[in-house]
């Protein structure tokens, strides 16, 4: 949601940081999520059900997004530190989109489960479409904007992380009050301590290359984002807002793309 005002809001209240620090912040949200999926994933698969790693998940994301508007409140000296915490603990919380997934082919039978992980992954580009677009809607506000109380200011930096809060903890309720687990892609298991049975070997290469595609995409993502709110500020000198509105359009009409991809395939597994 607020990915595109990353370097404009840290450039604003940390002019010192640099484009160098703001690389190992864009880091941090990959290097929190390659930690928090393992052990998100490890731990849903000990206690057999998805909310307690998802509520965790989502409750760190909370905070995260809270810290991230709360930036303000800190010495000018410790910001970038601060942001890049928050960045870390968000990528952290993030990483019960691997459980998300395993839940969607654990939760379907073997004929739906492409079919059901397409659904899935479907959801999480959306997120990402309708992202962007909050980010261009709450550029009119501007910088400093509305002053809340003490430091807090609301503008078009703290809005989206504000608003990101606010999504955690509805999410958080609807999965806690109306999801009902069901599970039926999952092998019994008195089955599995049949000695007659032998759950079938994992295929090395098929594994290899969803690891490195899955690697190839989110190494493009990382680096568009690390370097797109800069570059076309440097290419076309926009302002901070202009950076922010036009770079969020682009990240809009990218992820619009992929969201139909996403469907079409959808729609082609359910034939």
């Amino acid at each position: 949601m607020f990915i595109v005002s990353l370097w404009p809001y840290l450039n604003t209240i940390d002019p010192t940081a640099g484009a160098t620090f703001f690389g190992i912040i864009t880091a941090g949200f990959s290097l929190g999520q390659a930690i928090g999926s393992p052990v998100l994933g490890f731990w849903m698969n000990r206690v057999k059900s998805i909310k307690p790693p998802m509520s965790t998940g989502l409750c760190i994301q909370l905070v995260s997004n809270a810290i991230f508007a709360c930036l303000e409140f800190f010495p000018p000296t410790h910001r970038r530190y601060i942001m890049l915490l928050s960045r870390i603990l968000v990528g952290f919380g993030s990483g019960n989109v691997a459980v998300m997934r395993t839940y969607g082919a654990n939760a379907s039978v073997k004929k739906d489960r492409a079919k059901a992980i397409t659904m899935v992954t479907a959801c999480w580009v959306c997120g990402i479409t309708v992202g962007p677009a909050i980010q261009i809607a709450f550029a009119p506000i501007g910088y400093p904007g509305m002053k809340l109380f003490g430091a807090l200011h609301l503008d078009m930096y703290t809005a989206p992380p504000l608003l990101a809060s606010l999504i955690d903890l509805l999410v958080l309720i609807l999965l806690n009050v109306f999801v009902k687990e069901e599970y039926v892609g999952v092998v019994d298991e008195k089955k599995v301590e049949d000695p007659f049975y032998a759950l079938p070997k994992p295929k090395l290469l098929p594994i290899i290359v969803c690891i490195v595609t899955r690697f190839t995409l989110m190494f493009t993502i990382t680096n568009a984002e690390a370097i797109g709110s800069m570059f076309v500020m440097a290419m076309y000198k926009w302002t901070n807002a202009e950076a922010v509105k036009y770079n969020g359009m682009i990240m809009l009409g990218q992820s619009g793309v992929s969201l139909i991809v996403n469907i079409l395939f959808t729609v082609k597994l359910a034939d």
